[in-house]
């Protein structure tokens, strides 16, 4: 039984082994992944335990290892075919571009479809591109540019912008190139995307300006149209004003318009107040006021109106559109004073402006002296009272009789100089300044009178210190004038000239344009001064003789409105010091000697190189009755000489204020 039992399995397996020993089809391959295989190159079937390679399609890429087992099926390592990638398929600078509905990525069998961005066009074969086995199909597209049509432009207008060969996006803009004119159309027109222009081209019209509606107002001379830079007059009616007083209304070119500039226009005239809260305005809360309103204002304490410094006011408006009195709207204010500004002033507590009722102190820098209250207060009309500070000095004139070798003669505090006295000049004093005067200062003795002048005469100015002189017949002083002025101090002269007598050397050189030559006598040593003719002036003064001969003349040279130095009038002097010419428009006074009597304008006037008459002088006797002095003729100065003699000889003292 167990014989036959085993016989049985035997044949079972045996028949199981020849079964299994049968192989693999090739039509039972069922890849997980069916796509993209071919089995046309494989045998249809294969022995157990054979390995076989199934290759991938064209355009995939991978491949299958598979073996047949001993049940007859395929066994897998899980290879696949996958599509090939062809990557991006490339930018087309004026396209974009998306997957046909087919395709969901750049594999093989994709496809791409290419679209011109507005304003271009497509001008490859084919706006597709196909992922290949080998690549991409075809070249990137491209896209070009839409073009406008070229435009026309007219001689009289420029035009800004590519517009011969423009594309979409180009913009043109016009002006016309006169400036009488304007554009008529679009000022600017741009190439669009379908390559056409917005707009037609426009063109140039002379710009006029139209008479304007006037309320208010009357144009004069009215038109219709105005042409360019026309003004246009016009008046407005009463309680009304321009809009803009300081010019009329011109026709100007504005953008691309005509416009009257500015704008004619007639408003109310209106009085304008901005009240404040430091007072009461009446009537309240207006802020515009008509011809002929009245505004009260009265301000709280403390406060006033700036313009009148006053507390409270009356204020009419007036048709020019200002307050009267004003011109300004009355507004109270709070009452301040501005921190005086006077120079070397110090002021306690030291601001900028102060309160009203407050009160600062006042002193001066160092070296000032105050003059005024050192205390003020700030009242409804300013500051109470403002002091000055001057400088503390010393006056030389303070020591008498002394001789100073420096010319200074006012010292400020802390000052030094040196002086001694008339009488001992080998002495000398050290002397300083301080605010109660000179520390130190010596007393000299002396005498405040002056000698009197040799051939010469006297005559008080408005001071004790400046006297006038003039030279006796027959004699001059050494600039040629017949006067000058001399300060006696303390019994000296100061400036003083002499009067020397006139004589004569040898002819006179030729001067160009001078008066007549002198012919002289002898040879005497001294000076000449040139006298010029009229309308001329010296290049010098004068020329001296020295051993008989003259120096080299000088020029008489054509002068414009000067004046030469003032006629002499006997017994007279000129109240300034001498000169030899004077400006345009100058003026000198004249004063007689004691127990002479002036006649006629005391005051000459220099117009166009020629003083106006001059006066004369009289013995006060001889003045009254009428009769005149005789007196010996003027001579010449251009004849005059000086001589070199001594002017001090035989001179007695005088006292100045008896002149």
């Amino acid at each position: 039984m167990h014989v036959l039992i085993r016989s049985f399995i035997l044949v079972s397996w045996m028949y199981t082994v020849s079964v299994e020993a049968q192989g693999c089809k090739i039509d039972d391959f069922d890849p997980i992944n069916k796509e993209g295989f071919t089995t046309h190159n494989l045998q249809k079937e294969y022995p157990v335990g054979a390995a076989v390679r199934v290759l991938c399609q064209t355009g995939y890429e991978g491949f299958y290892k598979m073996k047949c087992a001993e049940d007859g099926t395929w066994s897998s390592q899980n290879e696949e075919c996958k599509r090939k990638q062809c990557g991006h398929p490339g930018e087309s600078p004026n396209a974009d571009f998306e997957l046909t509905e087919s395709s969901s990525d750049f594999s093989f069998g994709s496809e791409v479809l290419y679209k011109c961005k507005p304003g271009y066009v497509m001008i490859s074969r084919s706006p597709i591109r196909t992922c290949m086995s080998q690549g991409w199909s075809n070249m990137v597209p491209v896209c070009e540019a839409l073009k406008c049509p070229p435009l026309h432009i007219d001689d009289n207008m420029y035009a800004y912008g590519e517009y011969t060969e423009a594309t979409s996006g180009t913009v043109v803009t016009f002006k016309c190139k006169s400036s009488n004119m304007i554009v008529d159309g679009h000022g600017n027109i741009d190439c669009n995307n379908q390559g056409e222009w917005s707009g037609k081209v426009p063109t140039c019209k002379i710009l006029k300006c139209v008479a304007p509606t006037l309320e208010n107002g009357l144009i004069r001379n009215r038109k219709d149209v105005y042409d360019m830079n026309d003004f246009l007059d016009f008046d407005c009616q009463d309680k009304y004003i321009k809009f803009d007083t300081q010019m009329n209304p011109r026709c100007v070119k504005m953008g691309n318009s005509a416009q009257w500039n500015p704008q004619p226009r007639c408003e109310e005239i209106k009085c304008e107040l901005t009240p404040s809260d430091k007072g009461l305005y009446t009537p309240s809360g207006k802020t515009f006021f008509s011809i002929g309103d009245r505004l009260r204002v009265e301000c709280y304490r403390g406060n006033w109106i700036q313009q009148s410094q006053q507390p409270s006011e009356t204020a009419i408006c007036e048709k020019n559109g200002s307050w009267k009195p004003g011109p300004y709207a009355p507004v109270c204010e709070e009452i301040r004073c501005r921190k005086p500004g006077v120079p070397h002033l110090k002021i306690r507590p030291w601001r900028q402006d102060y309160k009203f009722q407050e009160s600062v102190i006042f002193s001066c820098d160092d070296g000032y002296e105050l003059k005024g209250n050192a205390e003020a207060r700030c009242t409804p009309t300013g500051w109470s009272s403002i002091p000055t500070c001057k400088d503390i000095t010393c006056d030389r004139n303070d020591i008498k009789h002394a001789h100073f070798p420096q010319s200074k003669t006012v010292y400020k505090l802390g000052e030094k100089l040196t002086c001694s006295c008339l009488e001992n000049l080998s002495k000398e004093y050290d002397v300083e300044c301080t605010r109660n005067g000179w520390y130190n200062k010596p007393q000299c003795s002396g005498t405040d009178k002056c000698k009197s002048i040799k051939n010469g005469f006297v005559v008080k100015g408005e001071s004790n210190v400046i006297f006038y002189y003039a030279c006796n017949d027959g004699y001059m002083l050494p600039h040629g004038g017949w006067w000058d002025e001399a300060e006696c101090t303390e019994g000296i002269w100061k400036q003083l000239k002499p009067c020397i007598e006139k004589s004569r050397c040898h002819t006179l050189p030729e001067i160009p344009h001078a008066k007549t030559k002198v012919l002289l006598e002898d040879g005497v040593t001294g000076i000449v001064y040139i006298q010029c003719k009229e309308g001329y002036t010296p290049e010098e003064i004068s020329i001296e003789c020295k051993n008989g001969r003259w120096e080299t003349p000088p020029k008489c040279l054509r002068k414009e409105t000067t004046c030469t130095s003032p006629p002499k009038v006997e017994n007279a002097v000129v109240l300034t010091a001498f000169q030899s010419g004077y400006a345009d428009k100058s003026t000198v006074d004249y004063e007689c000697r004691k127990s002479y009597k002036l006649t006629g304008n005391k005051t000459i006037e220099c117009t166009r190189g020629t003083w106006s008459k001059s006066p004369t002088c009289k013995r006060k006797s001889e003045a009254d009755t009428g009769t005149e002095i005789s007196k010996t003729p003027t001579p010449n100065p251009a004849s005059t000489l000086t001589n070199t003699a001594n002017p001090q000889s035989q001179i007695q003292p005088i006292d100045p204020s008896q002149a």
